[in-house]
């Protein structure tokens, strides 16, 4: 398996070299991001993750080894739900589970804000498990029941676990918002 170096090299010397090993090593990640905001929508899914690997191929000049993997992640999850806003303005909405809505609703009110990168930042800072608990389900939007399952803890506990990090992110970045200001 190649690394990320070598990725990135690609997609700036060897364009299609870059994508097809792109591809090759993150196409299942992006399918499963994309595929948890567009269920029942495999057309559709299947575009979105084209989209990525061209959105990271454009960007690639200012692609960082240590953020490839959070940069698929995200692009992919953002690609995802701008289709998803598609079909809903079509009203050829995928049914979501009741969550799901209130989740993508949080990532909508979050890219609005000019503080994402601080919060991507204070995420990548947050000790194991609650980091990964929160990325599984805000990025890979996995369900707390899946989560619980991997992590050996019930779907109760993934949820405290969540809210409270959530707690913790909102005081951390409310700090981070004081020292703006000053």
């Amino acid at each position: 398996m190649k690394g990320e170096k070598e990725i990135i090299r690609l997609l700036r010397e060897e364009p299609g070299r870059g994508i097809e090993l792109l591809a090759e090593q993150y196409g299942g990640l992006i399918l499963t991001v994309v595929r948890r905001v567009l269920p029942g929508r495999p057309q559709d899914a299947e575009e979105v993750a084209a989209d990525v690997l061209v959105r990271v191929w454009r960007s690639a000049g200012g692609l960082r080894e240590e953020t490839l993997r959070g940069f698929l992640i995200v692009t992919a999850r953002n690609l995802a739900l701008d289709r998803w806003r598609q079909l809903a303005r079509r009203r050829e909405l995928p049914l979501l589970e009741g969550d799901r809505v209130q989740e993508i609703a949080f990532w909508e009110a979050l890219e609005a804000d000019d503080a994402a990168q601080q919060l991507t930042e204070t995420l990548l800072a947050l000790p194991p498990p609650e980091g990964e608990l929160f990325l599984r389900y805000y990025l890979l939007l996995e369900t707390a029941a899946e989560i619980g399952a991997r992590y050996r803890l019930s779907e109760g506990a993934v949820r405290a676990r969540l809210r409270r990090t959530r707690e913790k992110l909102a005081r951390q970045m409310g700090k981070g918002a004081e020292r703006d200001e000053k």
